[in-house]
């Protein structure tokens, strides 16, 4: 007599692949989200810090259904598979941005001109963070390093055409004016602040 055991459907396959389907989904719609302005850049750290979990924990259900299909014979080899592999997915951004942080200097501004730097106005922010402090000598050498084409730019025209091609710029980029732009009747220096996502 021979007895033929049925094998099992692994439910840690079956969490893999709705884990890493929902953090999947999750990542687009806060990306869109953010993009679109619905969702504020704290909440949208946070969910992405969310989205990272689910997607980590969809790896671990993954890896516990192979070790179930491995050793025991369990089904579910299609949901482990497309588990992972979302779920790899759904990490691959993040894996990109620690590659980019721990191979960056660690700049909390970059600057045009080190010595007399332009102030950065972020009154519309948080009120302890009103001016930025200029940059101290080793920020200045990490910046020199790191970005050695980040200088200040000379024109030999007039300064009503600079400024129409600043604001070309800003225009074509979809830059967000932080203010009005300002009157160049004769000045020869002025301040565009100017929001980019």
């Amino acid at each position: 007599m021979v007895v033929v055991a049925e094998r099992q459907t692994s439910s840690a396959a079956g969490w893999s692949r709705r884990t890493a389907a929902f953090s999947l989904v999750l990542l687009l719609t806060v990306l869109v989200g953010h993009q679109l302005d619905l969702v504020e850049t704290p909440v949208f750290l946070w969910v992405l810090a969310i989205v990272a979990l689910l997607a980590a924990f969809a790896l671990l259900f993954a890896g516990f259904a192979l070790s179930r299909l491995w050793n025991f014979g369990d089904r579910g080899g299609r949901d482990l598979s497309v588990g992972a592999l979302l779920a790899l997915l759904v990490l691959a951004p993040f894996g990109v941005a620690a590659y980019w942080a721990t191979t960056s200097p660690p700049l909390r501004d970059i600057s045009t001109d080190l010595d007399d730097p332009p102030v950065l106005d972020t009154s519309d922010r948080t009120a302890d963070m009103n001016v930025l402090s200029p940059p101290t000598p080793g920020e200045q050498r990490l910046q020199g390093d790191a970005y050695p084409l980040v200088t200040g730019r000379s024109y030999n025209l007039p300064f009503e055409t600079v400024v129409d091609a600043v604001e070309t710029v800003l225009d074509r980029r979809d830059w967000q004016l932080q203010g009005p732009y300002p009157e160049t009747d004769g000045q020869s220096e002025v301040t565009i602040n100017a929001l980019a996502r």
